[in-house]
C-alpha cells in the first residue's frame, strides 16, 4: 500500500499535478477539507500534496492545516490511531528496540511577508459634517423615490435593510450628477487639466455609507446608475467620494461568523439574509485586505465564508484569506458571479449561507431547513450535493441520540469536532467496508439529525466515543 491508495481508501481521489519524486498528486485534505469545494472551472481542491513513489521521509503535506508525515503519521492524524495501531495496520515490523518509525523532516515552509493591517484616520470634521448631511438627504430621497427603490430591489435589498444601514439614493439635479465646492467639504483646492477649479463629484446612484459607532458617515461610496456607467467612465461602477475614510466596511459586528464579499451591495445582501447568523465584510475589490479593526473581528469569528466573486481573480485572491484565517472557508456562490447576481436569478441566499456554516451556529435554522448533503466518509466532513443549495427538511427522531450512543458503544468508531463546529467520523476503512449499513446510518445521525447534532455540539469533549458518551448527561 502507498500513500495514494491510503488516501483513496478515505474516499478522496487525487489528481496528478507533477513529476516531483516520481509523481506528485493533489487533492482535498482529509482533515481540514481544503477549505471548501470548488467549481469545475476553478479546478479541484489542491492543498493536500502526496508523493506515492517517494522512498523515505514525509509523503504527504497539507498547505492549509500544516499536517505532514509518512503513512504511519497519516493514520495517526486522520484515523485517530495510536502509533502502534498504525504500524500494525501497515505491517511495519519491530526490532529488538521496538517499532521502527521513520523520522519525517518537516517540509519547507514558503516565506511570506507578515500581514500588518492598516489603521485609517477619520476624515476631517468639515467633511464629516457634509457627509452626514448628504447621506441623510440621500436616504430621504430613497424612501421617496420609485427609481431609487427599484435600484434597491434589483439587488434583492429591502427597505428595512436600507433603513438599518442608511442606504440612500442621489437623484442628481436636472438629470445630471451633483458637483459641490471642495472647500465646503474641507478638501484642498485642485485643478482640472484645462486649468479650471475642480469640484467634488457626487454621481447619481445608490449611496452606500459606512457608519461609525455614533452613526456618522465616515465613508461614502456611490453605485452609479448602469445608464451613466455606459455613457461615460465605464470602468467606474462604485465611486469612493474623495475625503472618505478607507476603513473596511463591516456589518453586524457582533456576529460570530462573517461573509467576505467584493462589493458593498453584496455585503448588505449577505447581512440582510444572514441576519442573526452572520455579519458581512467587504474590501471593495478582490485584492484589498481588511484593516486592523476588521482583522480583529474576523480573527475572533467561528467561521469566515470567503465569497469573493466566482471568477479567476476571486479564486486567486481567496487563497490569502484561507492562509491568514484558520476558520476561513472558500464559499463561492453556486452558478453565479456574486450574491447579487444569484439573488436576481432566484437563489435562496439564506439557504446558501446556512449551508456554509457549522451546525453550532445554525441549530434553529436547521430545524426548519436541513441542507441536503452527501457524506465524504472517513473523516472528510460533508459537502453539498446540490450546487444550488436546495434543501429538504429532515424530521429529528426522538431517539436519535440514544441510537448514536448505541452505535458508538457497540463499534470502534468515534465522532470528532473542532473549535469551529466541523465534524468528522473516525473509523477504519476495514470497519467501514464490513459495516456499510451501520456506517451509513452513523453518517446520517452525525451530519443530518438535528437532535444528534445538538447533542454533539453541546458535548464537553472534542472526541466522543463509548467511554465518554454520557459525559453530557444534561443533553440525554
Amino acid at each position: 500500500m502507498n500513500i495514494k491508495e491510503l488516501l483513496e481508501s478515505h474516499g478522496i481521489t487525487p489528481f496528478r499535478a507533477g513529476n516531483k519524486h516520481g509523481g506528485e498528486y493533489h487533492s482535498a485534505c482529509p482533515g481540514c477539507g481544503d477549505g471548501s469545494p470548488r467549481r469545475p472551472d476553478q479546478g479541484p481542491p489542491d492543498r493536500f500534496q502526496i508523493w506515492p513513489d517517494k522512498a523515505d521521509g514525509y509523503v504527504y503535506t497539507c498547505r492549509r492545516c500544516g499536517k505532514y508525515g509518512d503513512m504511519i503519521q497519516f493514520l495517526v492524524d486522520f484515523d485517530g490511531k495510536t502509533f502502534r495501531e498504525a504500524c500494525g495496520i501497515l505491517g511495519v515490523q519491530k526490532d529488538g528496540a521496538g517499532y521502527v518509525r521513520h523520522q519525517s523532516p518537516r517540509p519547507p515552509v514558503p516565506r511570506r511577508q507578515e500581514f500588518v493591517p492598516h489603521v485609517y484616520d477619520q476624515p476631517a470634521e468639515a467633511w464629516l459634517a457634509k457627509a452626514q448631511e448628504f447621506s441623510l438627504w440621500c436616504h430621504e430621497q430613497l424612501l421617496a423615490s420609485a427609481e431609487g427603490q427599484e435600484l434597491l430591489a434589483r439587488r434583492g435589498l429591502s427597505l428595512e435593510t436600507a433603513r438599518r444601514y442608511r442606504i440612500g439614493f442621489n437623484p442628481g439635479e436636472n438629470g445630471k450628477d451633483l458637483y459641490r465646492a471642495r472647500a465646503a467639504w474641507g478638501l484642498p483646492a485642485a485643478k482640472k487639466d484645462n486649468g479650471r477649479d475642480k469640484a467634488l463629484w457626487l454621481p447619481r446612484g445608490l449611496v452606500l455609507p459606512l457608519l461609525d459607532g455614533d452613526g456618522r458617515a465616515v465613508q461614502l461610496r456611490i453605485r452609479r446608475r448602469d445608464e451613466d456607467v455606459r455613457a461615460f467612465l465605464s470602468g467606474i461602477k462604485y465611486q469612493l467620494i474623495e475625503g472618505s475614510s478607507h476603513a473596511t466596511m463591516v456589518l453586524n459586528r457582533s456576529a460570530k461568523a462573517f461573509m467576505v464579499v467584493e462589493s458593498g451591495l453584496d455585503a448588505y445582501l449577505a447581512a440582510q439574509e444572514g441576519q442573526g447568523l452572520i455579519g458581512a465584510v467587504t474590501t471593495w475589490n478582490a485584492t484589498a485586505k481588511p484593516d486592523q479593526e476588521a482583522t480583529a473581528l474576523l480573527g475572533a469569528a467561528l467561521r469566515i465564508l470567503v465569497s469573493l466573486d466566482s471568477d479567476p481573480a476571486g479564486a486567486k485572491a481567496s487563497a490569502w484569506w484561507l492562509e491568514t484565517f484558520r476558520q476561513a472557508r472558500r464559499w463561492p456562490v453556486p452558478g453565479h458571479k456574486d450574491p447579487g447576481e444569484a439573488a436576481a436569478a432566484g437563489l435562496d441566499i439564506r439557504r446558501w449561507i446556512i449551508a456554509g456554516l457549522p451546525p453550532a451556529l445554525t441549530q434553529v435554522d436547521l430545524a426548519n431547513l436541513a441542507a441536503k448533503s452527501t457524506v465524504i466518509e472517513g473523516g472528510g466532513g460533508k459537502k453539498q450535493a446540490d450546487e444550488r443549495c436546495e434543501a429538504q427538511p429532515m424530521e429529528p427522531a426522538g431517539d436519535d441520540v440514544a441510537e448514536l450512543g448505541a452505535i458508538l458503544g457497540a463499534h470502534p468508531v468515534r465522532v470528532q469536532k473542532n473549535e469551529y463546529g466541523d465534524l468528522r467520523i473516525i473509523w477504519t476503512p476495514e470497519w467501514r467496508t464490513a459495516n456499510k449499513g451501520t456506517a451509513s446510518r452513523l453518517s446520517e445521525l452525525v451530519f443530518k439529525s438535528i437532535a444528534a447534532g445538538n447533542f454533539i455540539s453541546r458535548h464537553p469533549h472534542k472526541v466522543i466515543g463509548a467511554r465518554n458518551f454520557k459525559a453530557c448527561g444534561a443533553a440525554l
